[in-house]
């Protein structure tokens, strides 16, 4: 059960900083069209793309093994409600922080502001902490 606990942790964790990084590594311009002729020689938009696709993937990954870990722990806990929830919870939680970081980018429909953005991701964070700390103390051999 502790190593399921601690492969989940850090899979989400690495899952929550992958995404920011991915959003901070994409390039900006405000939503002002910059038409690829005009970028000549100047290759930072590809390099910005590649590297955030990188953070992006690795999120992916560490949200698939932080699922994976939850579908242990619930066949660990044996008991099927809350075996549901400790799967949904990183799935629901990471599908907000997602769609949130998604559409805080310029000319996305519906455009958050920064201050809603932050504030879904804080409840997709508590969505899978709240989880992850209430199926402990129904774990087999816990007490």
């Amino acid at each position: 059960m502790q190593i399921t606990n601690l492969v989940g942790r850090t899979g989400w964790w690495v899952f929550v900083i992958a995404q920011f990084t991915a959003e901070l590594a994409m390039p900006s311009f405000g939503g002002a069209y910059v038409p690829l002729t005009d970028a000549g020689d100047f290759d930072g938009i590809e390099n910005s793309f590649a590297t955030s696709n990188a953070f992006t993937t690795v999120s992916f990954v560490a949200l698939f093994v932080t699922v994976l870990a939850a579908v242990a722990r619930a066949i660990i806990v044996r008991r099927l409600w809350l075996g549901i929830a400790v799967v949904a919870a990183p799935m629901v939680g990471g599908s907000l922080i997602i769609w949130a970081l998604d559409h805080l980018a310029v000319g996305s429909v519906p455009s958050l502001s920064r201050l809603a953005v932050f504030a879904i991701v804080l409840l997709g964070v508590a969505i899978r902490e709240f989880a992850d700390r209430a199926c402990q103390p129904f774990a087999i051999g816990e007490e």
